[in-house]
């Protein structure tokens, strides 16, 4: 899919990458890819394509230019770079999970001095501090049990 995926074709000529294409509906839904979570892996591939890569200014545009993209607050003492989630404190673990799966994010840094690796390292210890503190009191979540995610 990488390799000859026409990726410009799902920007439909603007700076941001859009999903829910069919051959029936189009993108009737004109869902755009944007925020942090685990998408972004598509903007990676689509940045990397040999034949049809996106352009920095697509990435830029959603990507990193989204109103949810930044966070820097502090939660439990350990400051979340990403992602726009006060109430879940960064939200599930999948949104690292699913893209530092096949991309090592050590010494990956964005063009906004977001380092990946710190992204995540504080997203995990921040949901292990949420579940031993267990606000909502649910059932299990201890030092024993965290790592909420999908």
């Amino acid at each position: 899919m990488w390799n000859v995926a026409n990726w410009n074709w799902h920007t439909k000529g603007q700076n941001k990458l859009f999903w829910h294409w069919s051959p029936n509906n189009g993108f009737d839904m004109n869902f755009p890819i944007w925020g942090w979570n685990e998408c972004l892996i598509t903007y990676i591939m689509a940045a990397s394509s040999p034949k049809h890569p996106i352009s920095k200014d697509v990435y830029n545009g959603t990507w990193t230019g989204s109103q949810g993209f930044l966070n820097g607050k502090e939660y439990y003492g350990i400051k979340l770079p990403l992602g726009n989630y006060d109430e879940d404190k960064g939200g599930p673990l999948f949104f690292e999970q699913y893209t530092f799966q096949g991309i090592d994010p050590n010494g990956l840094v964005d063009s906004l001095g977001i380092n990946y690796f710190e992204q995540a390292k504080n997203h995990t210890l921040i949901n292990r501090a949420y579940c031993i503190e267990n606000p909502k009191k649910y059932k299990g979540y201890s030092e024993k049990c965290w790592g909420l995610t999908a």
